[in-house]
């Protein structure tokens, strides 16, 4: 059964500016899930699960992870 995903993803190269998930509010996560359902309803991706989720990575000042 495909599943598809909607996820919201911050990348910071530091903690300087706080941890990368604290840049991802709850409004923003509303926003994703108004979005998903709104992709949902008008496709036709035979998708019958989805989710939403968040995740967040510190990369070092080289840009890679």
């Amino acid at each position: 059964m495909p599943v598809l995903v909607f996820c919201e993803v911050k990348c910071r190269s530091g903690l300087g500016y706080g941890d990368p998930l604290e840049a991802i509010t709850w409004a923003k996560v509303r926003t994703l899930r108004r979005l998903a359902l709104t992709w949902l309803g008008s496709s036709r991706s035979g998708c019958l699960r989805s989710g939403s989720t968040r995740s967040a990575c510190c990369c070092p000042a080289t840009g890679r992870p």
